[in-house]
């Protein structure tokens, strides 16, 4: 039996294996995404992405939306990359659910959510919170995109989360596919300092493999 690409795929976020496919060596190209349209960040946590990226895109920020869930925030990190963004014009705003996303956002070509995780591995709905979580935001984000718009995830590149995320099962409930897969390097963005929502935790200090999935709805 031939094995397709999509196949390869979709065996290796079941499975944890990748056969004849492997994900692109090179880092997705996030530094270009204010230059062709608008964007948002999702999830933002300390804002330290977000700001690595307005910072390569002065004559473009306009066109950046940088939010997380919280609204409150007692880092100092967090508050100063928050006046930052603010500075160099960005819009910022808080209090913003991933899996809740409202039209009056207005419309996005690309939205970026960086290492998405429930912070409970407390079962909802009989299913791995973070499966809930993907299923959820894959859903809500229909009200903020349109059928050309490029949905952006990082995840940790391990089998327990691939499992964990059950990306294939919430892409086919949703909709949505996955058009290509990039390796990421967290160092290669100055000053990214990765830190969860709901602590001051890092969720992926104690792992070197991540991976950028590049989606699209079906058409």
């Amino acid at each position: 039996m031939y094995i397709t690409k999509k196949k390869v795929i979709e065996l290796y976020f079941r499975y944890g294996i990748q056969l004849e496919y492997k994900k692109n060596k090179n880092t997705y190209p996030f530094y270009d995404l204010p230059k062709k349209g608008k964007t948002i960040f999702l999830g933002e946590g300390n804002f330290s992405f977000a700001l690595d990226i307005a910072k390569n895109n002065l004559n473009y920020n306009q066109n950046i939306l940088a939010t997380d869930i919280k609204e409150d925030y007692s880092e100092e990190e967090t508050k100063i990359n928050i006046l930052s963004l603010v500075e160099l014009e960005v819009d910022v705003l808080l209090g913003i659910d991933a899996t809740r996303l409202k039209n009056n956002l207005g419309k996005f070509d690309f939205v970026i959510f960086q290492f998405p995780h429930s912070g409970s591995r407390e079962p909802i709905e009989n299913r791995h919170s973070n499966f809930i979580l993907i299923r959820d935001f894959l859903n809500s984000v229909k009200n903020i995109t349109n059928l050309n718009s490029h949905i952006i995830i990082t995840i940790v590149d391990t089998e327990y989360y691939q499992r964990a995320f059950s990306i294939d099962e919430a892409l086919e409930i949703t909709g949505y596919q996955i058009i290509e897969t990039y390796n990421f390097v967290p160092s290669k963005f100055i000053g990214y300092n990765h830190i969860m929502t709901n602590s001051n935790e890092s969720a992926i200090e104690n792992y070197n493999n991540f991976i950028t999935l590049e989606l699209k709805r079906k058409t």
